[in-house]
């Protein structure tokens, strides 16, 4: 599937769950984004590597239905910040990691 197919797919079982993300309630649907990040940290530190898998499916999941949820072209968005992410020089605003 296309990342535009991902967004609509996790979209529509959101919503056959009864999960719909809108601007109101943004913050609370993005702080799972986290809580799977922090999954997938404790599946690192087991070594468990399909939990691993799991979890950082669960973050682009829940990842492209906020983007479909909000109207957000997703895969244009990407294709536009990779080009610019392409030219930035190497660790620029001195960030690392």
């Amino acid at each position: 599937m296309t990342i535009s197919e991902w967004c609509i797919a996790a979209q529509l079982v959101s919503q056959q769950h009864g999960f719909v993300t809108t601007l109101e309630n943004l913050p609370a649907r993005l702080m799972l984004v986290v809580t799977e990040c922090a999954e997938v940290v404790e599946a690192w530190r087991k070594r468990d590597d399909q939990h691993i898998g799991e979890e950082l499916a669960d973050i682009v999941i829940r990842t492209v239905e906020i983007a479909a949820s909000l109207g957000i072209d997703l895969e244009r968005a990407m294709d536009e910040k990779h080009e610019r992410n392409k030219n930035r020089p190497y660790l620029h605003g001195g960030k690392r990691g």
